[in-house]
């Protein structure tokens, strides 16, 4: 991973998410002091299309949460979300690292590995922020498969939490 800022944040293209609120978790994060901010596409008053994929977000999140949460202290709602707000000297130390080869493995990938991170003899502290949310359609291009997609998440969630460093 090649980057240079105080902070990385992960930015999909398929335009679903409003940039502004880049900046808003940048004005969160420096306000709370957070190593790291997801955003939470369940905070706001945002439409969802897809009921499975509704669904299935909120259940994967609990499932990595059953792992996550006695180390860092708070729950991901969201942890399939683009928005993964990080100080950039952690995520270029784990970006190196990453294995992940799935479509969405990266999400609970980074999601376990952040949870286990070590910054100077502490856990990372971690904050939520509601973000906006613009879901596309099948025929707007959107490409999750929610059963398939979703028992490879599973997969990665109990792989990177389970059994990889």
């Amino acid at each position: 991973m090649v980057s240079t800022g105080d902070y990385v944040v992960i930015q999909d293209a398929d335009l679903e998410y409003d940039p502004q609120d880049i900046a808003d978790m940048l004005a969160y994060a420096e306000k709370h002091g957070f190593d790291v901010v997801y955003g939470n596409r369940f905070g706001k008053n945002n439409k969802f299309i897809y009921w499975q994929n509704y669904y299935g977000n909120k259940f994967l999140s609990f499932v990595a949460n059953l792992f996550t949460y006695w180390r860092i202290r708070v729950y991901i709602p969201d942890t399939e979300v683009c928005y993964k707000f990080v100080r950039g000297d952690v995520m270029r130390e784990l970006g190196s690292k990453l294995q992940s080869t799935s479509s969405f493995g990266f999400e609970q990938e980074i999601t376990a590995k952040l949870s286990k991170y070590m910054l100077n003899g502490r856990r990372l502290k971690f904050g939520i922020y509601p973000i906006s949310y613009y879901p596309r359609t099948i025929a707007d291009g959107k490409k999750l498969k929610a059963i398939e997609d979703g028992l490879k998440a599973l997969k990665e969630i109990l792989y990177y939490n389970l059994f990889a460093d």
